[in-house]
C-alpha cells in the first residue's frame, strides 16, 4: 500500500468519523455517549517498521523474507478483524484518531492504540 493510498484512507475514515460523530451527538443522549479513537496510520507505520527490519537483517534467509511479507500482507485483514470487535469490547462508538475536535475531547476520550498495538504484537515505538 502506497502512502498515498493510505493517506486517501485515513482522510476518508476521518471524514466519515466526523459524520458520524455529529449524526451519534445528534442522535444520542449526551449521558449514554461514550467514544474512543484508534490511531490506524500509526499502527499502519509500526507494523511497517517491524517488516523493515526483519526485511533488512542481515542474518535473514530468505524463507524469513518471504514470512515477513506474508505477514505484512495478513495485517490489514488482522487489523479490519481487531477494530470491528472494539466496539463491543468497550461498549462504545470509535473513531479514528483526528476524527473528533473540541477543547478538551482528547481528556475524555479513550484511547485504544496501546491496547491494538499490544494485541497486534507491535513494538511502542515513537
Amino acid at each position: 500500500m502506497s502512502r498515498s493510498e493510505l493517506a486517501l484512507i485515513v482522510g476518508l475514515n476521518a471524514a466519515l468519523s466526523l459524520a458520524l460523530v455529529a449524526a451519534a451527538s445528534w442522535l444520542l443522549p449526551a449521558s449514554g455517549q461514550r467514544l474512543a479513537t484508534v490511531d490506524i496510520a500509526s499502527l499502519y507505520r509500526a507494523k511497517e517498521g517491524q517488516v523493515t527490519a526483519q526485511l533488512l537483517r542481515r542474518d535473514a534467509s530468505d524463507t524469513d523474507r518471504a514470512a515477513a511479507l506474508r505477514e505484512a500482507a495478513a495485517f490489514g485483514e488482522q487489523l479490519d478483524r481487531l477494530v470491528a470487535r472494539l466496539p463491543a469490547e468497550c461498549r462504545c462508538l470509535v473513531f479514528t484518531q483526528g476524527a473528533l475536535i473540541g477543547s478538551g475531547a482528547g481528556s475524555r476520550i479513550a484511547d485504544l492504540t496501546p491496547q491494538l498495538r499490544r494485541q497486534l504484537g507491535l513494538e511502542e515505538s515513537r
